[in-house]
């Protein structure tokens, strides 16, 4: 018997080792550690982390602080949330870029896509793909072109790519 891995089918760009995502470095301006993050345990979460550098790229909130009064922020958290992903919504036509990774935990592979754009199998649960589905529309390469100006670089070279993860 062989290793096991998950199958994913995405539209977009591998960015292998070092992907150029400015969150990562607050001198870039990148969203402040989320409050219940301890940054010298867990580097983050790059998909977390990007919706909210997005969402503040294009004129939203810093993210919530802990409200001392009720020694909780979850209403405060999940209007965020609200707020946010229906802003990244309104702003990428295509779908909102996803952050993600392939390869393995231990050495993790970077890569951009859209919502829509990703199709996961897992071992003994495969999935249904149609040529339809695969059809890339106008709004998805206008959503790779408003990504890249917020990056402040060239994303370029989006195509059908299948990799796999183990983890």
């Amino acid at each position: 018997m062989g290793t096991s891995t998950d199958a994913i089918l995405f539209w977009g760009v591998d960015f292998g080792e070092e992907p150029p995502y400015p969150w990562r470095d607050l001198a870039f301006g990148a969203a402040p550690p989320h409050p219940w993050r301890d940054l010298e345990e867990d580097e983050g979460d790059d998909a977390v982390e990007a919706r909210d550098w997005l969402y503040r790229k294009i004129g939203g909130p810093d993210y919530p602080t802990w409200d001392e009064t009720t020694k909780t922020f979850t209403p405060v958290l999940q209007e965020y949330w609200r707020a946010r992903d229906q802003a990244l919504r309104d702003y990428f036509p295509g779908g909102v870029p996803e952050f993600d990774i392939h390869c393995s935990y231990n050495y993790t592979l970077h890569f951009v896509t859209l919502e829509g754009l990703k199709y996961t199998a897992s071992r003994g649960y495969p999935i249904t793909i149609t040529p339809l589905d695969l059809v890339v529309m106008p709004e998805h390469l206008e959503s790779f072109a408003k990504l890249s100006e917020l990056l402040g670089i060239e994303i370029k070279g989006m195509s059908w790519q299948l990799c796999s993860f183990w983890g």
